[in-house]
């Protein structure tokens, strides 16, 4: 897991909203990078992981027009992705109690973090980097984590994870092999009901 800052030696930006004491945080969370999202952070916001790059953002299997960089911010309220284009910027926000499902793709070039929230799913393509996919996977915790605390928020303290969520666990378990196509097959019906 990585932890800490990175150091960029810019000792002059000066972030008014974002909080960067907290943990985890990969390596990239700094003054520098994320001073281009901070006046749209709340105060005090703590930005536990951050991905810049042009690797590029789908929404419901759309990629924008011109898509250029993006930068995407998971914070403790929620995640926050702006995108770059040359007619301008695009800013786009995932509560984590609208979030339904989150999993990770593992590409060639790139990783993509998918995140389903109702009637919207995001795509966020990362640029293929040294362990990019093992930040990938510790960032989806961390987003089912954030999940599952504010769904228990809202359920009084309730323990409810959505069926949705143990379908995409469930299909996790069939890709990595440790269950058996029949065996999610059974697993679903089970789901199925209970609803």
């Amino acid at each position: 897991m990585l932890m800490g800052l990175f150091d960029t030696g810019d000792d002059d930006v000066q972030l008014e909203n974002a909080d960067l004491d907290c943990e985890p945080q990969n390596e990239f969370v700094s003054d520098k990078e994320v001073a281009p999202l901070d006046d749209r952070l709340n105060p005090g916001e703590k930005v536990h992981y951050l991905f810049t790059g042009g690797a590029g953002l789908e929404i419901n299997g759309e990629k924008g027009d011109r898509v250029g960089s993006t930068r995407t911010a998971i914070t403790d309220e929620r995640i926050l992705i702006k995108t770059s284009k040359s007619i301008g910027t695009d800013y786009q926000t995932v509560r984590y109690e609208n979030v339904s499902a989150v999993s990770v793709t593992t590409g060639m070039v790139a990783v993509a973090i998918t995140i389903d929230s109702g009637a919207k799913r995001y795509k966020v393509r990362l640029q293929q980097a040294m362990n990019s996919e093992e930040i990938a996977h510790e960032v989806v915790e961390f987003i089912r984590g954030e999940t599952s605390e504010k769904e228990n928020q809202t359920n009084g303290g309730e323990d409810s994870e959505s069926a949705l969520d143990k379908l995409e666990r469930l299909r996790d378990l069939k890709q990595d092999g440790i269950i058996s196509e029949e065996e999610l097959e059974e697993k679903k019906q089970d789901l199925m009901d209970d609803i």
